[in-house]
């Protein structure tokens, strides 16, 4: 499957034109950053999901985290859920993990597993998104076997497997979108594990 991922910072998108467009199967929508309170939920999340839903394209989410330890981890799965609640996805829940605090930190499967972890015990089929030079330096196999892994690698393949869904361009265009939007290609049925087994929400 072919898809986007998108954020407030892709502006005020025309759902219709994006799906008449044939390039989208799937889109994974940023929900919120950090850990504090709700002005850190994406301010296009709720419009996004509900356009997304009414058009029948599948949805998945990802959280961009600030964590610095597995306390704070679980303090941002907690605001996930919040921003979650309520909502079908199809597609896995994704923790964004790749900021130059968290590659100076070291290895980052304790953050990566409290976040997870929480989110499975509430029904959440979910997984880990980042970099391909940060998986291989910053994730061990603990984290990338255990969990779905997203993969940032522009133009070529993620340096190791398996993975999921694999970011292979941030320039890329859509009708119904302005300007440039990630893409992605998704390896994995995502939709037939998690609706299938009632994941997510349904």
């Amino acid at each position: 499957m072919n898809g986007i991922d998108v954020s407030q910072h892709n502006g005020v998108i025309d759902w219709e034109k994006v799906k008449a467009s044939g390039k989208v199967d799937f889109a994974i929508l940023r929900c919120g950053f950090g850990r504090e309170n709700l002005r850190q939920a994406d301010i296009r999340f709720e419009r996004n999901y509900a356009e997304c839903t009414r058009l029948g394209i599948p949805v998945g989410v990802y959280h961009y985290s600030y964590a610095l330890s597995p306390e704070d981890a679980e303090k941002e799965a907690e605001f996930c859920l919040k921003l979650l609640k309520g909502k079908k996805l199809q597609m896995p829940v994704w923790y964004d993990i790749e900021e130059k605090s968290h590659l100076e930190r070291g290895c980052c499967d304790d953050i990566a597993k409290a976040f997870c972890d929480r989110l499975e015990a509430s029904g959440y089929f979910t997984g880990v998104y980042t970099f391909d030079s940060f998986a291989r330096t910053n994730l061990t196999d603990r984290t990338k076997k255990r969990y779905a892994m997203w993969i940032a690698r522009i133009g070529s393949a993620p340096r190791f497997s398996p993975y999921g869904i694999h970011q292979y361009s941030w320039v890329g265009r859509v009708d119904g979108i302005a300007g440039n939007v990630d893409m992605n290609r998704c390896v994995s049925d995502y939709p037939k594990i998690i609706v299938g087994k009632k994941f997510n929400g349904n």
